[in-house]
């Protein structure tokens, strides 16, 4: 993590390597497989937590869950590839994922 001070010493803003994104959003990913793989099966409500938001699904928004799965696959193998192509110091700046 690389983080950015102002001339008060405050954090401006903390920028992430392709890797921490890459693991985060493993982590996200394999949360929502979880959720649709238990919706699925037992057809109740899941709860978990992502990241800062509590998340309630039901058989009724199972269609979120695995459009959600899809959306966070491309962005996993999206950093896959930038991880694998970068040799130093990459960093963007994610916001709002």
């Amino acid at each position: 993590m690389l983080q950015i001070w102002g001339e008060s010493g405050d954090t401006i803003y903390m920028a992430k390597t392709y890797a921490e994104q890459l693991a985060e959003m493993e982590t996200r990913l394999a949360k929502w497989i979880a959720a649709v793989d238990r919706i699925a099966d037992t057809g109740q409500s899941y709860s978990f937590t992502d990241g800062d938001t509590r998340r309630e699904l039901t058989r009724a928004n199972l269609k979120e869950a695995k459009a959600m799965v899809i959306s966070l696959q491309n962005k996993v193998a999206q950093l896959e590839r930038l991880v694998a192509g970068t040799t130093t110091g990459n960093i963007v700046h994610m916001r709002g994922i």
